[in-house]
């Protein structure tokens, strides 16, 4: 993860939002995310996160997938 960040963030600047689709359902929470670039609204990747919760909302685990 922190490869990733370095990698997409720091040195090429890019951001990323969460699309309006985030569903919790008990312990999961799922929603797709897109990572843009700094200036500029071309979508460069898209994926979907999911999400284990615990009782407080803290994750304890989180799964990237990517389409292929």
């Amino acid at each position: 993860m922190r490869e990733s960040h370095e990698k997409n963030v720091r040195d090429n600047a890019n951001r990323f939002r969460a699309a309006d689709d985030a569903r919790r359902v008990h312990d999961v929470v799922i929603f797709h995310w897109e990572m843009l670039p700094a200036s500029g609204e071309a979508v460069l990747a898209r994926g979907l996160e999911f999400l284990v919760v615990d009782g407080s909302g803290k994750i304890v685990a989180d799964y990237q997938f990517f389409p292929a």
